[in-house]
């Protein structure tokens, strides 16, 4: 009782009032959970387990069932992870005895055989996926993982080749073994040490390599493009790792620059630069919380063909990126609360509406936005929200037009039951189009998302290609807290949908059919999920090097987890308020509110902020604003102003101040063709520089 009395005691002095009535850090729920397909598996696994030739068969019959019927049911086998139920029936079909499991292959040999064929022809990995995913224990997953590991280390994606090849190993770690593989047990080996030279774990790589010298010193074949003895082949790449380049269109289309939501500067840049900006330009609205002390960034830019990009709950405007000219403005045109306004009234009631920091997204040529009410509410309206499709504009120049709508789409109505709201910006990749959206329902809220093909089509797609609900929050019932400012994202991992529900879950979908893939529910905090309702920041995962690193709004440390499965590989310890900035020479970079203020880097392996996996700077400072990384530097915006930080040790190597009526305070940023755009609370303004781009020497 004393606790309780303690805890709610610490809400009423977050909040200025008591809400622990209304508060709980229970977990979202997850949509599509199933008990009953949990205890199918497990009295089919029971059966296998007899040797009974009766009780396999009945057996086999019962997890084919669950395959065709329940194979996208979420199993939790730990109280936390869930994965698909097709992955909890595979290992099952893998304990077969030999003359069960034959005939059992014989039985899906064609259809399996027929991906398989399919993905060879094509060297495409999607049909090899659906191979795994459905028929994991027939012959031609040997072949088939052995060359979806090759497409995907083709692509970069080194840890998610790795997961793929060692599942050949029985003696591996791997999360599910394949039942009497044919590969070459050394080819097989050789390809996972060179999967860890190039998803950059040299020590890691250096002991397997050890190992493998004393095993298969003999064998050889081709690998990494050479011809010889694999031992041979290995030692060149061990003993010197090639530099990964990594692609870059010049833009900065989305938050954290890419789909994956990295926040990575691929190339260079200049850390040498002018007091003043280049250009500095008022942002030509105004949404601004009347009586409020302090103002957040107005919204997150975007750069796409010599544009600036911003946005409000209403609004959108575009700046010629090299001049800061302000070219267009597009308004909603029913803003019913807040009313924006060009100055506020200071005789105005406060009415606190939630702060906001929308993002944009750009894709083939177009721009895309969430706009309508900022906040989620009981009783919303299809047209409360909206995304838009803005058609593309020409490149900056006197006759350029401006903002023009093309198309409009409301959230879709599911199972008849209207009354959603947009959550954020849609993700756009591959010429598809996601966005989460969220409803009310019995007290609580439902979190969904909705994929749309193509995405650039010239008017309004007519239905999603499919729509999916995958969790459930209790709402909290007072109004202050209800209005959430945050708009939440989604990010792409590979093949997955991935959406960090900042509400005790994250959960991973498959980008082309929606079918659910793992969810893990995280451990929330009381204190967190109050405060975090006000914050407007997005918080959605970041993916890199087959790695989801999640730092949520409602929890009090950061989330390693694996791509392809989910297992967590790591918690960092105690970090409210985490805001994480991207991942630059392994050292995952997030910025924290407390209980130690500052800027940490976390090893991307282990979590770890002690020297010399990581490192912490301790400085008290506050962010403000989202930065962003590259392998040669950090750009932290803070409250003191804008530091270049070196990626390894996290120490100060240059730092730029403001020259407005706030020195200080930075912003959101964006760096683009040479570009550091900024957007402040009030104004967007950027740097360019003919220096030389830093290059961080090697003994720094």
């Amino acid at each position: 009782m004393a606790s309780r009395v303690a805890l709610a005691f610490v809400v009423f002095a977050l909040n200025g009032r008591c809400l622990f009535a209304q508060i709980t850090a229970e977990p979202a729920s997850l949509r599509g959970d199933s008990p009953q397909t949990r205890k199918r598996l497990a009295e089919a696994e029971k059966r296998v387990l007899s040797g009974k030739a009766d009780e396999v068969a009945t057996a086999v019959e019962e997890l084919q069932r669950i395959l065709d019927e329940g194979g996208d049911d979420l199993i939790s086998l730990d109280g936390k992870l869930h994965r698909a139920a097709r992955w909890i029936a595979h290992p099952i079909l893998a304990k077969l005895p030999h003359d069960a499991l034959k005939s059992y292959r014989d039985r899906i040999e064609e259809p399996a055989r027929k991906l398989l064929d399919a993905g060879k022809r094509d060297r495409d990995i999607r049909p090899l996926w659906q191979l795994l995913d459905r028929y994991f224990v027939s012959r031609p997953a040997d072949e088939g993982s052995l060359l979806l590991g090759d497409l995907l280390f083709e692509r970069g994606d080194f840890r998610t080749a790795e997961l793929v090849w060692k599942r050949l190993l029985p003696e591996s770690d791997a999360d599910v073994a394949y039942p009497g593989s044919r590969s070459e047990a050394a080819a097989v080996q050789a390809r996972i040490i060179l999967a860890a030279v190039f998803a950059g774990e040299a020590e890691c790589a250096k002991e397997a390599f050890a190992e493998f010298q004393k095993k298969h010193s003999k064998a050889s074949g081709s690998l990494g493009g050479k011809t010889g003895l694999y031992a041979d082949v290995l030692k060149e790449f061990v003993d010197r790792p090639p530099p990964v380049s990594a692609s870059w269109d010049r833009n900065w289309p989305t938050f954290g620059g890419d789909p994956a939501r990295s926040g990575r500067i691929p190339g260079p840049l200049a850390i040498r630069r002018a007091p003043r900006p280049t250009w500095t330009e008022p942002i030509p609205f105004d949404f601004r919380i009347p009586n409020s002390s302090f103002r957040h960034p107005v919204g997150h830019p975007v750069v796409l063909n010599g544009w600036v990009y911003v946005a409000d709950p209403y609004h959108v405007a575009a700046f010629e990126l090299k001049t800061g000219l302000y070219r267009s403005v597009y308004s909603l045109g029913r803003a019913e609360f807040p009313e924006p306004v060009k100055k506020p009234d200071p005789n105005a009631k406060s009415v606190e509406p939630p702060p906001t920091s929308p993002t944009l997204t750009a894709w083939n040529g177009r721009l895309y936005a969430r706009l309508g009410h900022p906040s989620l509410k009981p009783g919303v309206r299809p047209e409360d929200s909206a995304i838009i499709c803005f058609a593309p504009l020409a490149k900056p120049g006197r006759e350029s037009p401006p903002l023009r709508e093309q198309w409009r789409i409301y959230p879709p109505v599911v199972d008849g039951k209207p009354g959603s709201a947009w959550e954020g910006a849609p993700l756009i990749a591959q010429g598809r189009l996601w966005a989460a959206f969220a409803r009310f329902e019995g007290g609580r809220v439902v979190h969904s998302i909705a994929c749309y093909d193509p995405a650039d089509s010239d008017s309004a797609p007519e239905r999603p290609a499919w729509v999916a609900e995958v969790a459930d929050c209790a709402v909290l019932s007072n109004s202050e807290v209800q209005a959430r400012g945050r708009q939440e994202l989604l990010t792409l991992a590979g093949r997955y949908i991935v959406f960090c529900t900042n509400a005790g879950a994250v959960v991973a979908l498959d980008a082309a059919t929606g079918h659910r893939a793992w969810a893990v529910q995280y451990p929330r905090s009381v204190r967190r999920v109050v405060e975090s309702n006000r914050s407007p920041d997005p918080s959605p995962a970041v993916v890199y090097g087959g790695r989801i690193f999640v730092a949520p709004a409602d929890a009090d440390r950061v989330f390693a987890f694996d791509a392809e499965t989910g297992n967590e590989l790591w918690e960092s310890g105690a970090l409210e308020g985490g805001q994480i900035l991207g991942v630059a020479r392994n050292r995952l970079v997030v910025s924290s509110t407390g209980p130690v203020q500052g800027i940490r880097g976390l090893n991307v392996a282990t979590g770890s902020y002690h020297a010399p996996e990581g490192w912490i700077q301790a400085s008290g400072l506050l962010g403000y604003g989202q930065g962003l990384v590259s392998d040669d530097i950090i750009l932290w915006p803070s409250r003191a102003g804008l530091f270049f930080l070196d990626p390894l040790s996290g120490s100060v190597i240059a730092s730029l101040k403001t020259m407005g009526s706030d020195p200080q305070l930075f912003g959101n940023l964006a760096v683009a063709d040479g570009w550091l755009v900024v957007v402040s609370s009030t104004q967007v303004w950027a740097y360019y520089t003919d220096e030389p781009p830093y290059i961080r020497p090697p003994d720094l």
